[in-house]
């Protein structure tokens, strides 16, 4: 253990979402294979969902979303309570173009 701090010592250091204490410079394992799975789908993808996922109108939209919601995913903003489905309105539901 003490080889291990004083490896670290002088060292920037960062958390990973998954606890991990790693150097600022170097990325996670599980962010790496996180990576692999998902680049692993999109090899997968049906010709068809790739040129959806890589139409205008996608983008447009996806920003959007992510625009309004503020950076935050959807279902955690409702999961953590951020937002309730008791203050969404019917107008709030309808896309702008």
């Amino acid at each position: 253990m003490e080889e291990m701090n004083e490896k670290r010592k002088g060292q920037r250091l960062k958390f990973c979402n998954c606890g991990k204490v790693i150097p600022l410079t170097e990325e996670c394992e599980c962010k790496k294979e996180a990576a692999r799975l998902r680049n692993k789908r999109r090899v997968q993808m049906k010709p068809e969902e790739k040129k959806f996922f890589n139409s205008k109108s996608w983008k447009y939209t996806r920003l959007s979303v992510i625009k309004r919601d503020g950076g935050y995913c959807q279902r955690c903003l409702i999961k953590y309570n951020f937002v309730t489905t008791q203050q969404f309105t019917s107008t709030s539901h309808k896309a702008t173009y």
